[in-house]
């Protein structure tokens, strides 16, 4: 028996939670990890390496929460990696000196990585493969506006209020515990890393995500060489907005399409129009075109993260899901990460013009192992759906000339 028997709305709302909250505080932690740590201390060099170990912390802990959630429930890892991470953050307004940085470097990386797993099997668990993805975009549309909405209101707050904000969203990783029923789940077999890792199909689909991930995070190298100017600065801050809005706004477009014709759709569109926002950029730099590229940048995001969160449920399909969701979701977005933090540690920019045009074709060459890559989404479910639509549509013909 699947853990998505008779679960109610409510039910299926707060299990979303278990992996939003954790996502959006996450990429809220990062949003802010200097100022926050600046706290803690003055040193850069410390702030960084607290960067550091909070993304190599939070890939490791991944694969230690699939060896832990073996010998403990799901709802006893998702609460107290929740509690940590609260612990942790509420912590960085108290703690000073050097020391404090590497350990919650560790602590909040630690949080993340050892629940997101299970949080995100979770998810799996309580969907059919026939709607995961347009519950996937629910869950991506509420991570990104809890983050959205941050942002804003970070504006008028100081520390001490953002590090409260930031607490309340991992605390709504705790909906997950407290409404969900945890009925006795299934039993499902094991495969190992190398055997995931080495099938042909999660290959196809896993390689390109990687790219997406690298080439955002390489895409970083290009924001510091702008003009300092207030008006690429103001632009840079809008950009981000929009960029945080436009994943939101087609979160839901991309769960749609993922759920009626497949998931290589979505992600070809996204990467694809990612791909052509770089050529534009880099061949015209200017705060118009820094707005239009970092809006694009989060609307390819919105259509490769739904279809992603989906198909490593897909792709486990009998099997325990935590090992899928920790090699093609969290190291995927641990690279993205850790790449984009290379231009503030490394203290290097490169040139729109050059970069530009070498990242859209990575992205280009990303879509062709999607090509060869075997739907996820069964064709008898798209069927099942066309054949329902026409006979809807047959229904509503019927009706209509019955009243005539």
């Amino acid at each position: 028996m699947q853990e998505n028997a008779k679960l109610t709305s409510i039910e299926r709302v707060a299990i979303t939670f278990a992996s939003s909250g954790a996502l959006s505080w996450f990429f809220v932690i990062v949003l802010h990890f200097d100022f926050l740590f600046q706290n803690v201390t003055n040193n850069q060099f410390w702030i960084f390496l607290g960067l550091v170990l909070f993304y190599g912390f939070g890939a490791l802990s991944a694969f230690v929460g699939v060896y832990i959630q073996k010998k403990i429930t799901r709802k006893s890892l998702l609460f107290w990696s929740t509690t940590l991470g609260l612990l942790a953050t509420g912590a960085l307004a108290v703690f000073q000196g050097e020391i404090f940085a590497i350990i919650f470097g560790i602590l909040l990386g630690i949080s993340f990585g050892i629940g997101f797993p299970s949080g995100a099997a979770l998810f799996a668990d309580c969907t059919e493969v026939e709607n995961r993805g347009k519950t996937a975009g629910i869950l991506v549309l509420m991570t990104f506006v809890l983050i959205s909405l941050e942002m804003i209101l970070a504006e008028f707050f100081s520390l001490i209020g953002i590090i409260i904000i930031i607490m309340l969203l991992r605390s709504t990783s705790y909906l997950a515990i407290i409404k969900y029923p945890y009925r006795k789940k299934e039993e499902r077999k094991e495969l190992s890393y190398i055997t995931i890792l080495t099938r042909k199909n999660i290959a196809l689909y896993l390689i390109p995500w990687v790219l997406f991930n690298l080439v955002s995070g390489l895409s970083n190298f290009i924001y510091p060489g702008l003009p300092q100017t207030e008006e690429f600065a103001a632009a840079l801050e809008i950009g981000n907005l929009l960029q945080f809005l436009g994943l939101a706004a087609v979160s839901l477009i991309s769960g749609y399409m993922s759920d009626r014709f497949g998931r290589k759709p979505p992600i070809i569109i996204g990467v694809v129009t990612f791909g052509v926002s770089f050529a534009i950029f880099g061949l015209a730099t200017n705060t118009l075109s820094l707005i239009i590229q970092l809006t694009v940048h989060g609307i390819a995001w919105g259509f490769c993260m739904v279809a992603y969160f989906a198909i490593p449920g897909d792709l486990a399909a009998n099997y325990s899901q935590e090992k899928f969701y920790a090699t093609n979701t969290v190291l995927p977005f641990i690279s993205y990460m850790a790449t984009g933090t290379l231009p503030a540690i490394l203290g290097v920019s490169a040139e729109a013009s050059i970069l530009s045009p070498i990242l859209s074709i990575l992205l280009f060459l990303s879509v062709v192992p999607i090509l060869y890559a075997k739907e996820t989404l069964p064709e008898k479910k798209m069927r099942e759906r066309e054949l329902k639509k026409h006979l809807e549509k047959l229904s509503k013909v019927v009706a209509e000339s019955e009243k005539e």
